[in-house]
């Protein structure tokens, strides 16, 4: 288990590794640590505010390979997973880590029953890795408290559909925009030159800087359960929160970024980018 500040990049949660000579142990142990949270708490909500009590949301990281293994070609064993168990899953855009071992995040939704099901048959599909060269320091790494890790958005090059098509619950949605939320231009000049200029001191410190959002823009900044604020903390590493106005304005409310001076400057490009 990561340290109690060692947050999983785009979240703030722990992660839990198990690893085992064979698949049955793994698996059993990961159902008994979901069952004990269960005894103890009611249900899994990762921290989620939106989740109710009869129902369970776990996120797993996989290797990429896996999670493209997971969609299937047009989607299909994603919509076979979905039917046949009656979850919702999510499957992140983002990709943590570079090369072989970037991972992206699987997000399920359901009942208990449903749960231990889909976790069963998304742990047996990644055992089907096993015996691929970098599958053993894949498992042996993290990247929780790694800071600001690399953080790429996953590109379709085996045909199996675009990536927005599977982020959202079960209808189009997610955050798929904030790729394309900063377009190439001249300005990126400017900022090339201010980066080059910053003193490593100043780079290295945490900033905080505040903007205003018309309220009528704020789902497009926090995107559905959060997905387009977690996003933009997993490209910068900064983090981004959209609060009431202390004024009692209802037309505007205050979004605060804090993190790193690049971070921050980036997030910025990003939230303003949504609001459009």
């Amino acid at each position: 288990l990561s340290g109690r500040v060692e947050y999983y990049p785009g979240t703030r949660l722990q992660e839990l590794a198990i690893r085992g000579p064979a698949l049955d142990p793994v698996r059993k142990s990961l159902l008994q640590a979901f069952a004990k949270i269960v005894e103890d708490t009611g249900n899994i909500t990762g921290g989620d505010p939106d989740v109710d009590a009869v129902t369970n949301r776990v996120r797993l990281v996989v290797p990429c390979a896996a999670a493209k293994m997971l969609i299937g070609p047009n989607g299909a064993n994603l919509k076979e997973l979905r039917a046949s168990t009656g979850l919702k899953v999510q499957i992140s855009e983002v990709a943590i880590g570079v090369g072989d071992l970037a991972e992206q995040m699987v997000t399920i939704q359901g009942s208990w029953a449903a749960m231990r099901l889909g976790v069963m048959t998304i742990v047996s599909m990644l055992n089907e890795f096993i015996d691929m060269p970098w599958f053993v320091q894949w498992g042996s790494s993290s990247n929780a408290g790694a800071g600001e890790a690399v953080a790429t958005r996953v590109v379709d090059d085996v045909g199996v559909g675009s990536a927005s098509e599977f982020n959202s619950w079960d209808e189009p949605g997610g955050c798929a925009g904030i790729a394309h939320a900063i377009e190439p231009s001249v300005g990126l000049d400017a900022l090339s030159a201010a980066f080059a200029a910053l003193p490593r001191s100043v780079a290295s410190r945490s900033h905080c800087i505040r903007l205003s959002c018309p309220t009528a823009c704020v789902s497009s900044v926090l995107g559905e359960n959060g997905a387009c604020t977690s996003e933009i903390m997993a490209l910068t590493g900064a983090r981004v929160s959209v609060r009431e106005s202390e004024d009692g304005n209802e037309g505007e409310k205050p979004v605060t970024i804090v993190g790193s001076a690049v971070g921050v400057a980036a997030a910025y490009l990003y939230v303003v980018g949504l609001i459009g």
